[in-house]
């Protein structure tokens, strides 16, 4: 097992202008949901609101704070703790924000790093102001999403790689760096024997190896029912890809149709905090589909590598003495 840090491929995005033709307060994120009975949808906004407009879906009732606040038709302030991010709504992690219900129908957020500079007199005619501007899902976004997922799949399909080892390292870093994580790892039962590959990005943290391999193990027992989505990690001491580590959030995918052959785990840092949109997970399912033939690939020509290096040694060996023959 080998965990390497690698660069990042692409730089951080720079927060967007909102395409309702005003930007927002100063270092701010505002994301617009409608919100139905059972779930809410981010249909708008500005920075990560204009980023992942029209890829996030959310069960209402698995969102604590926002279903409070609209149960309250008042706007509410959160804070981190000690001025550390946190979770707000879905994937979205910010160490202030300012929630305000539009009607019975939206939800308007406001969020950053930094305390918002603008007071509540002001974002929340605001918030009424974007909902009342809203558009759909234009479709240059949408066709720009579906991009993504295939040069997601076509990076990772430019492989290299001829070991088993090294191709799973291969598809952990190309996992990681469409997505933005700090961390890939990809667990596969090879032979009767289990690989393991992690690498990180821009981030200096410190894995125990064989407490990390007990760690895949567990969360390739987890996904054989599907997919694990874990928008907050808690903290849990035999967790060795977890909050302890700096981890805020986590998204393991089986490789493998019918029978899972392995894991493929990506996650985001409390250094850029953020959770997995519904984006985020389609190139995540795309990409475990895509790593299924690349390590069985690898394994094969691991096994054609092994009988040809047999076969050499027998022909160089007499069968009667069992030592080698003028032809070695």
């Amino acid at each position: 097992m080998s965990i390497e840090a690698v660069p990042r491929k692409h730089a951080p995005a720079t927060a967007a202008p909102t395409p309702l033709g005003e930007r927002p307060p100063p270092s701010t994120d505002a994301l617009i949901f409608r919100v139905s009975k059972t779930a809410l949808s981010l249909v708008g906004g500005s920075g990560r609101g204009a980023g992942w407009m029209g890829i996030v879906d959310l069960p209402r009732d698995g969102e604590p704070l926002a279903s409070r606040v609209l149960g309250s038709s008042k706007p509410e302030h959160v804070d981190g703790p000690d001025g550390e991010p946190m979770r707000v709504v879905g994937p979205y992690w910010a160490a202030h924000a300012l929630l305000v219900p539009v009607g019975g129908e939206h939800l308007v957020v406001f969020g950053g790093l930094q305390p918002l500079a603008e007071p509540d007199a002001t974002l929340v005619p605001l918030a009424a102001r974007l909902v009342a501007e809203l558009e759909q899902v234009p479709p240059d976004k949408l066709l720009a999403d579906e991009l993504e997922v295939v040069q997601a799949v076509r990076d990772m399909m430019d492989s290299r790689a001829q070991t088993v080892e090294e191709t799973a390292r291969h598809i952990a870093t190309r996992a990681a760096d469409p997505l933005s994580c700090e961390l890939g790892a990809v667990l596969f039962r090879s032979n009767g024997r289990l690989v393991a590959e992690v690498v990180t990005r821009d981030w200096p943290a410190r894995l125990d190896k064989e407490k990390l391999r007990a760690t895949l193990v567990r969360l390739f027992a987890r996904v054989e029912g599907g997919a694990l989505l874990e928008q907050e990690l808690e903290a849990a001491t035999d967790d060795a890809l977890g909050r302890n580590q700096g981890l805020v959030a986590r998204f393991a995918v089986p490789i493998g149709d019918a029978e899972p052959l392995g894991v493929l785990v990506v996650a985001h840092a409390a250094s850029r905090p953020r959770g997995f949109t519904n984006l985020c997970q389609r190139i995540g399912h795309a990409l475990a589909a895509a790593a299924a033939p690349l390590l069985l690939q690898a394994e094969a020509r691991e096994a054609l590598a092994l009988e040809r290096d047999r076969y050499a040694r027998e022909a160089r060996t007499d069968r009667l003495t069992g030592l080698e023959n003028r032809s070695a």
